[in-house]
């Protein structure tokens, strides 16, 4: 066999491993550390490599189409379905996406080679390998980290996309090998580029959809936090209300005080008189009472102040550990939704506890190492986990929307968030580096 055909045979099949391997570890969430997962990825790509090479030389030296199927597609497949935490229609989209994309850019490519070149090999490694390349380095920057945002936030209307991906993947199949393999049908290649160029733009309008309903997701996230700052307010206002209320029934109410204060006195009725006055001012000071000051950010301190209010009388011990600059660097949509969901979240889990049960809420927000440190923990009982390992509301039987909340906010701010179980207790922390700034909120 000649030397350019095994060269060209090892370019071309190594960086298609190379380009799948790649764009599936960027795109998923991994079940796994992704430093270890990475450095295991190479070794199976080595084994899956040689494996395919060799059984494509023994047939002849082109890559044949079902030949890689069995050595190089399943494989992949059972590997990354091992590795990822995706399940269910999230993998398999996520796994057409890497693996679909890079088997049509490769399939264009061998067809475009063929028909300028009669199937010289060194156009084909340059058009495959070049192609190959340049793809992976458009998806990693069209793709980003937004990708698993996104399916961090999405949770349904999967189904069509599935049924488009599975479709293009049977197509793109049936395109390169059957009857026989696409070489020996030189006719045929022309309207099976124009297909494969359909199928691919397909895969770039799918990505398209993702972040489109991604988007809406985050318009939902920022209505929700606007309304539970609509809330905080109300309930702001109805305090400073029934305050006013308050002073104004007792100036009605003043000349009767005076009138049995008065008594008291002309009927030298000391004791009564001293009694009487003492809970008057008991009554003035409860009235002057001003809202506990937990910490100097105004907006963290009516949160802790609603839901301290909230948990007291619902007979849940609270801690507080607040300490705060007056201005932090978050917008106050962000840092109410975060705040809140946290709280929001820990004061539930209290709730779902019988009042016999030692329920308590502890919160401990700082700011340290130029970074906003949050740390809840609550009484709480044990939340079960879906398949892909995500704590599932006890309310929808989904992954909780105020943990995605949570989790889309520190990435805005690429931070790091972690949530647990620790025997009774439910425990909650984030790290959100304060120099670094996040995308501007839309207004709603």
């Amino acid at each position: 066999m000649p030397i350019a055909e095994v060269a060209s045979l090892v370019v071309n099949t190594t960086v298609l491993v190379v380009a799948q391997m790649f764009l599936f570890v960027q795109l998923s969430e991994l079940r796994y550390d992704r430093r270890k997962v990475a450095i295991f990825t190479c070794f199976v790509a080595a084994v899956l490599l040689m494996v395919c090479i060799g059984g494509n030389l023994i047939k002849g030296g082109w890559r044949d189409a079902r030949w890689t199927l069995i050595t190089l597609t399943i494989p992949s497949l059972i590997y990354f379905f091992v590795i990822s935490r995706y399940r269910g229609i999230k993998f398999v989209i996520t796994y057409c996406i890497s693996d679909l994309s890079i088997a049509l850019i490769d399939f264009f490519a061998f067809m475009a080679a063929w028909l300028l070149s009669g199937g010289n090999f060194w156009v084909d490694t340059l058009l495959r390998s070049g192609g190959l390349l340049l793809w992976c380095l458009a998806l990693r920057f069209l793709i980003g980290d937004r990708y698993r945002k996104a399916l961090a936030l999405l949770d349904k209307g999967w189904g069509i996309m599935l049924l488009t991906t599975f479709s293009m993947y049977v197509l793109m199949e049936l395109l390169a090998a059957y009857p026989t393999g696409i070489y020996e049908r030189p006719q045929d290649m022309p309207i099976a580029m124009v297909m494969v160029a359909v199928m691919e733009l397909m895969v770039i309008v799918l990505v398209q959809v993702i972040y489109n309903t991604l988007d809406a997701k985050e318009r939902a996230l920022r209505e929700q936090a606007l309304r539970g700052q609509l809330a905080l307010a109300k309930r702001q206002h109805t305090l400073m209300a029934e305050r006013y209320d308050e002073v104004r029934r007792m100036r009605h109410d003043m000349k009767y005080h005076m009138n049995i204060l008065a008594g008291y006195a002309s009927t030298k009725n000391y004791d009564k008189l001293l009694a009487y006055l003492a809970d008057y001012q008991a009554d003035l000071a409860a009235l002057s009472e001003d809202m506990p000051v937990y910490t100097k950010n105004d907006t963290v301190n009516i949160l802790v102040n609603y839901y301290d209010h909230c948990a007291k009388e619902a007979g849940i011990r609270t801690e507080w550990n607040l300490q705060l600059p007056e201005k932090l660097p978050l917008d106050d949509v962000y840092l109410t939704t975060l705040v809140g969901n946290i709280l929001q979240n820990a004061l539930e889990g209290c709730l779902r506890l019988p009042p016999s049960a030692e329920r308590y809420l502890l919160g401990t927000f700082q700011v340290a190492k130029n970074s906003l440190l949050l740390h809840s923990k609550n009484s709480a009982q044990p939340v079960p986990l879906n398949e892909e390992g995500r704590l599932v509301s006890q309310k929808t039987g989904q992954p909780g929307l105020g943990l995605a909340s949570i989790e889309y906010i520190v990435g805005q701010y690429n931070g790091y968030v972690s949530y647990r179980f620790e025997e009774d207790c439910f425990v909650i922390e984030a790290v959100l580096p304060l120099h670094h700034t996040a995308k501007e909120p839309q207004s709603c």
